[in-house]
């Protein structure tokens, strides 16, 4: 019994391990953008989107769809104006379609940002 309990839970973490590489993977293939949001509807969030570098804001518009990721909230509604957001997206033709969005913080997304530098100084 405890040999198919340790058998299951080495499948169990190989399988979690790749879902997550793979998962990984497939998000490197997007853009990535984030800002605060200046207006929403059923298919297109605009967002001041910002340079943390440069601190220069645009105005972006990205349509979304139908399939695109929600995280942390449920419902395009829960999204207002002033909502700072990270936002994944692939460019089809001349429009830039969401893949995933995330209600942050700024700070939440500039201490990420250190985080990935400093594995990328060890690696």
């Amino acid at each position: 019994m405890f040999k198919k309990l340790c058998s299951v839970l080495m499948l169990l973490s190989f399988v979690c391990f790749f879902a997550n590489v793979s998962l990984s993977q497939e998000m490197d293939q997007y853009d990535i953008s984030f800002g605060t949001i200046v207006s929403v509807s059923d298919s297109e969030i605009v967002i001041n989107e910002e340079d943390l570098e440069t601190e220069n804001v645009t105005q972006v518009s990205f349509m979304t769809d139908p399939e695109m990721v929600l995280e942390n909230f449920e419902m395009l509604d829960e999204l207002g104006v002033g909502t700072f957001v990270e936002i994944f997206y692939e460019i089809k033709g001349d429009t830039k379609v969401i893949n995933s969005i995330t209600i942050t913080t700024r700070e939440e997304l500039e201490e990420e940002m250190n985080e990935a530098e400093l594995e990328m100084d060890v690696e």
